[in-house]
């Protein structure tokens, strides 16, 4: 530390001639101490006047020559322009398909209690799914995995009651006097998808006959029944017997960006012993792929 303090010391004094043959014997340094005085008494004042000026000026002095060799790494590292008969190489996310999936159907239940009915054009899901696949070399075969979310709804002219001894849930209809524009079921779901993939020969776009098979898994994050009239619209959050986990298995046909979408529920849309048995939730739409090769 002394050293560098030093060495500061000589850079602000002004330059003198004999200045290091008076600081190399005792008598010289007693002829050096005026040389200090001036360094307190007047350089100090205006560095400390002058100190926002000069740490830019530092800043700068240190950062150009980092700023420099940053510009050179990034000229160094812009690939070459490839030779006639060289391919760019693409990398491996640019090659896939079917990465994200959007999927609109129409809802239903199997196996509804008597006198309960659904309006299916009402019963419009949705999903959404972002997935990563792995084909063979051919592009003809593999597999692909992922995860999205889905709102599953339907439609219906049922109002749910707790059971005559307090537990489960009963759907009994409405009364045909009853005027209703909505009276629906709605469950939002967190989801996994696991897909075995075919694929036929591309045609001159590039676009493929596909065909998937799969399994989806989920957690219902929130459900809630919506009721709307010409007079009142509310949602009822308290459906505490809904079957949480989801799972089921999934299908998709088609050809380039659009398919057929299919799912069926192993899992009963109410637990077990706390509603109608074996209401299966199943879903018929298109599916519609946004991100591809």
């Amino acid at each position: 530390t002394a050293g560098w303090v030093f060495a500061i010391l000589l850079l602000l004094l002004p330059p003198h001639p004999e200045l290091f043959h008076l600081i190399s014997s005792p008598q010289g340094i007693r002829r050096f101490l005026p040389y200090v005085f001036q360094l307190i008494h007047v350089k100090l004042p205006y560095l400390y006047r002058n100190y926002t000026i000069m740490k830019r000026f530092l800043l700068f002095g240190l950062l150009f020559p980092l700023l420099v060799m940053g510009q050179e790494q990034t000229i160094s590292t812009i690939p070459a322009p490839a030779s006639p008969g060289r391919k760019l190489h693409v990398p491996k996310l640019m090659k896939r398909q079917d990465a994200l999936i959007l999927r609109l159907g129409l809802d239903n239940w199997t196996n509804l209690p008597t006198g309960v009915q659904t309006n299916l054009l009402g019963s419009r899901g949705f999903g959404l799914l972002v997935m990563g696949e792995k084909m063979n070399a051919k592009n003809r075969i593999g597999a692909a995995f992922g995860f999205g979310l889905s709102s599953h709804r339907v439609d219906h002219n049922a109002v749910a009651l707790t059971d005559t001894d307090g537990v489960g849930t009963v759907l009994t209809p409405l009364s045909d006097s009853v005027d209703y524009r909505k009276n629906r079921y709605v469950l939002n779901s967190l989801d996994a998808a696991f897909e075995i993939r075919f694929r036929g020969n591309p045609d001159k776009h590039q676009n493929h006959f596909k065909f998937s098979l799969g399994f989806r898994a989920g957690y219902v994050v929130q459900s809630h029944l919506k009721f709307k009239d010409d007079r009142v619209k509310y949602k009822d959050y308290s459906i505490e017997d809904i079957q949480r986990w989801r799972y089921g298995v999934t299908a998709r046909i088609g050809f380039g960006n659009f398919a057929v979408d299919g799912y069926y529920s192993f899992a009963p849309l109410f637990k077990d012993g706390k509603g109608p048995v074996d209401m299966m939730p199943y879903s018929i739409g298109i599916a519609w792929t946004i991100c591809s090769d």
